[in-house]
């Protein structure tokens, strides 16, 4: 039988999945520290990832792999390979795809997206630097909790000209989406990050204070990389200032704005319910109620008597293969902390920072931190590691803030997006495909490392 050249690409990308999954296998020891269990799960865990990134397997089978070859090889119990589907997450996100949903069917996103366009002068240059910034001063509004919204609208942007999830130009929209509403968490007040990173503090060292500013003194350099990133992206993809539609400039624009006319009633009222959610996030340290429920239940107002603006078919548009995918991906995390993978990262790490220069040192924290977030999360990362971290900079005579501040910058190097919680539910909108979304996350890791280890490690010991 004829093998076609596709079908000898497929069967080469497997036959390299399975042999690279063995030798992970073969090369990882047995010891007082690594158990068999952890092992299996290090290699199972890397397999998975290894199809994925190939693009040799769907988001849904994917989500039924993952945990079914966990259990088959018996690296933890059901209740801890799925509890991952007990995490408010997953149902925020269904709750946005449906409220996402309604706003596109009744073309609300399309006016949001056409006026954001007339606005940016119609150039496709101006209106990314404008949705970057954008993102960031709706960000520091909300607290970093508008990611979901912003998702939201650069999808519209995508659908209403055209760009295809393969596009250069989505490519870009979708890194200056990323680094306007998740890269923001490592500067702008986030009240989960700094908690955590106040509490680490108190229990190694004390005598630290974190305001609501602190990590904009330390990590404000981290906006001039952003633009410097989406800028070097727009040089590599050669995405031009005429790109589709662009060519037509403000006018058009203006044009497409007016010809949609006055809003719908089924727009005021989806508008109504959007501002509701937005005056919600604004006030978030008042009422203290978790985002999460209020995701949940935000899109139901909209199928109530009265409302009545949601549709069947908004439902059935929901992409649920991204909850199964989620879900096998957030149980990475929960298996590791189960496993004690974060101990094993504890033992290593700290014996290697002994005699090292302080620049070194603060390299070497980040590295740490950014491939712990392969089997961790970015929250039990700094829960574990910021009381010893900071605890090991004072011995060596470095300020343990800025120890934190280097594994704080870890926690968004990311290989995959399954890595962090935030990075996974914005890149589960559909705004890019996933195998090129690991490709940018790979780039801009690279790109991010040489920063650190150039500007920011720098900037702190001189200014700190």
């Amino acid at each position: 039988m004829l093998i076609t050249k596709f079908m000898r690409n497929t069967y080469a990308k497997w036959c390299t999945a399975i042999i690279l999954a063995m030798i992970v296998y073969l090369v990882i020891p047995l010891n007082e520290l690594i158990t068999w269990q952890m092992r299996i799960f290090l290699t199972i865990t890397f397999f998975a990832i290894e199809l994925m990134a190939m693009d040799l397997i769907d988001m849904l089978l994917f989500g039924l792999l993952l945990p079914g070859l966990y259990l088959i090889f018996n690296v933890a119990s059901p209740e801890i390979v799925y509890s991952s589907w007990n995490n408010n997450m997953l149902f925020m996100i269904l709750g946005a795809f449906i409220l996402s949903n309604i706003m596109e069917e009744v073309g609300l996103l399309k006016r949001i997206a056409y006026f954001l366009l007339k606005v940016s002068g119609g150039s496709f240059n101006k209106f990314i630097y404008t949705l970057f910034f954008v993102c960031i001063i709706v960000n520091f509004m909300t607290f970093t909790n508008s990611y979901i919204i912003m998702a939201t609208l650069i999808l519209g942007v995508c659908t209403t000209l055209g760009y295809s999830n393969i596009s250069k130009e989505a490519s870009i929209l979708f890194i200056a989406g990323y680094l306007g509403n998740i890269t923001t968490k490592l500067y702008i007040y986030f009240p989960g990050y700094n908690g955590l990173i106040q509490e680490g503090l108190n229990a190694a060292v004390g005598g630290y204070l974190i305001h609501w500013y602190t990590n904009f003194i330390y990590n404000w350099p981290i906006i001039i990389f952003s633009l410097l990133f989406i800028y070097g992206m727009c040089k590599f993809l050669k995405v031009s200032d005429t790109a589709v539609q662009f060519d037509h400039g403000k006018e058009y624009f203006s044009e497409q704005y007016q010809a949609l006319g006055k809003m719908s009633m089924k727009e005021k009222k989806t508008a109504g319910v959007f501002l509701l959610l937005l005056v919600f996030l604004f006030l978030s340290p008042m009422h203290n109620i978790p985002i999460d429920y209020v995701f949940m239940l935000v899109p139901i107002i909209l199928y109530l008597p009265g409302i009545a603006v949601g549709t069947d078919s908004a439902l059935k548009k929901c992409n649920f293969k991204l909850l199964f995918f989620m879900a096998a991906c957030l149980s990475i995390g929960k298996i590791g902390s189960y496993l004690g993978v974060s101990d094993l990262f504890a033992q290593l790490i700290v014996p290697l920072l002994d005699g090292k220069s302080p620049v070194l040192i603060l390299f070497l924290a980040y590295i740490f931190g950014m491939v712990a977030n392969i089997f961790m999360t970015p929250v039990a990362i700094l829960a574990t590691f910021i009381a010893p971290l900071a605890s090991a900079a004072a011995d060596f005579g470095i300020s343990p803030l800025v120890m934190t501040m280097s594994l704080l910058n870890s926690v968004d190097a990311l290989f995959f997006p399954y890595e962090s919680g935030t990075a996974l539910a914005y890149c589960g909108f559909g705004i890019l495909a996933m195998p090129k979304i690991i490709k940018i996350f790979l780039i801009k890791l690279c790109a991010f490392t040489a920063f650190l280890l150039v500007v920011l490690i720098p900037y702190w010991l001189i200014i700190f």
